[in-house]
């Protein structure tokens, strides 16, 4: 599969070298021309713009954006919705806030395109053990983009999950790294909390109890 990835820091280029590992094809981009030149010599394709970029692309296209939340993620989906088909696939794999993911999801479907966000961990030890992932977005574009996750995943049904629709992703990230992960029972009666004062539903507030326990079953593992 052909990822668009945006962002090739040390989380961002390791996801891409993982990628490429398991048979996926990423086309990058980063303001360091020497990170694009990374993932060049490594068997990608490195560009120097997101007009290069869509232009490598083909079919139908689904971005990864890895930069700084706020601000850049919103410049570069605006950036790039000029470049993209209507039914392509925004990507946020940042540490965005929830009601950012939620906004951006009603706003990008508005025009057109898909938007998931996905709360994403594992650090510089993830091109090795694999990716945590909270994923939150409509079903046909997750489903679309399971290779991805099961690529990147310490294995195909382990360590991520579809968590719900948009923000969920981000919320459950969140909690999941600053509430901690003790038992299913607590987990789920923390993110229920946050569902009565945040909006997600009982189940989505389940899901991401069984999600974050899957997810820390699979670093134990790791």
């Amino acid at each position: 599969m052909q990822l668009g990835m945006i962002g090739l820091g040390k989380m961002g280029g390791n996801m891409a070298e993982r990628l490429r590992q398991g048979g996926h094809q990423v086309v990058g981009f980063d303001f360091n021309a020497d990170a694009v030149a990374r993932l060049t010599a490594a068997g990608n394709v490195g560009v120097s713009s997101l007009e290069e970029m869509t232009k490598k692309m083909e079919g139908r296209k689904a971005v990864w954006i890895m930069v700084p939340a706020g601000d850049p993620v919103d410049q570069t989906i605006a950036k790039l919705e000029a470049l993209m088909n209507p039914g392509d696939i925004l990507i946020d794999g940042g540490n965005s806030n929830y009601k950012d993911s939620m906004r951006r999801h009603k706003e990008a479907a508005a025009r057109g395109f898909q938007f998931v966000d996905v709360g994403t961990s594992g650090g510089i030890w993830g091109i090795t053990e694999g990716y945590s992932m909270m994923v939150g977005g409509d079903d046909d574009a997750v489903n679309y983009l399971r290779p991805v996750f099961e690529t990147l995943a310490p294995g195909k049904d382990q360590g991520w999950g579809h968590v719900g629709p948009a923000g969920l992703g981000s919320l459950c990230q969140d909690g999941a790294q600053w509430r901690g992960v003790r038992h299913d029972a607590g987990v789920r009666r923390g993110f229920y909390h946050h569902g009565e004062e945040r909006g997600p539903s009982p189940r989505s507030s389940s899901n991401c109890g069984d999600m974050a326990v899957r997810q820390r079953g699979a670093q134990l593992a790791a």
